[in-house]
């Protein structure tokens, strides 16, 4: 009968996965370096595969893993006021009860940075350098945390808060919250050569009171779709 084995190849530079015929084999009478050549074979690969046992193979494979598959991620979130239109004004903004705020208790939950054994996202863990709260999730094995912009420190005289910014303006994708349907966003209203999608989302009020979202996402050209 025809024989195949499901595999999982990764190495530096490609990734496959499925199912490879090796013909007719009776690999009962195989060894395992013969098996693994049989699929070497099977796959036209210029080098052959090497049988090999490992110790650590578990942790080594989760190695691998971390390279192609990424757990941990850092995402901007800003606040936009009605009638802002600069990153000055925006990154200036303070943090006060309200429809932000529950908005941020929906994506994640509010923690204790000093001390939090989690993913910081590059936030300072020790002395509260970067503010003594963030938001961050858990999500379906996957660790988030938010660069929320007005839990960091505002710096008195430093109208561009180079502190907050440092941290925002390098993460790959930021979420941007307008207050009411007053606000209005901009992409060129920051200045990143990291930020390659915005996730902007407004506050709504429904027919019956409750809190609604509207949700738009803009990112750049080379960004695939997604």
């Amino acid at each position: 009968r025809l024989i195949a084995f499901r595999i999982l190849v990764r190495s530096s530079d490609h990734y496959l996965h499925g199912l490879i015929s090796v013909g007719q084999l009776d690999v009962t009478e195989l060894s395992r370096e013969e098996i693994v050549n049989a699929i070497s074979r099977a796959m036209n690969l210029d080098t052959s595969f090497k049988s090999a046992i490992l110790p650590n193979l578990e942790e080594e494979l989760l190695k691998i893993d971390e390279t192609f598959v990424k757990n941990k991620h850092k995402i901007g979130i800003l606040r936009v006021k009605a009638g802002q239109t600069n990153e000055e004004e925006i990154f200036a903004n303070s943090h006060e009860p309200g429809p932000f705020d529950e908005f941020l208790n929906i994506i994640g939950q509010r923690v204790k940075l000093q001390g939090f054994k989690k993913f910081l996202g590059g936030l300072d863990g020790d002395h509260n350098l970067t503010g003594e709260d963030s938001v961050f999730t858990d999500y379906k094995n996957l660790e988030m945390m938010f660069h929320v912009a007005t839990l960091m420190p505002f710096t008195e005289n430093d109208p561009q808060q180079v502190n907050k910014k440092r941290h925002i303006g390098n993460d790959i994708v930021c979420v941007v919250f307008l207050d009411n349907t007053g606000a209005v966003f901009n992409p060129s209203w920051i200045r990143s050569h990291f930020i390659h999608a915005y996730i902007v989302v407004q506050h709504i009020t429904g027919s019956h009171g409750q809190p609604l979202y509207r949700i738009a996402v803009t990112c750049r050209s080379s960004v695939p779709s997604f």
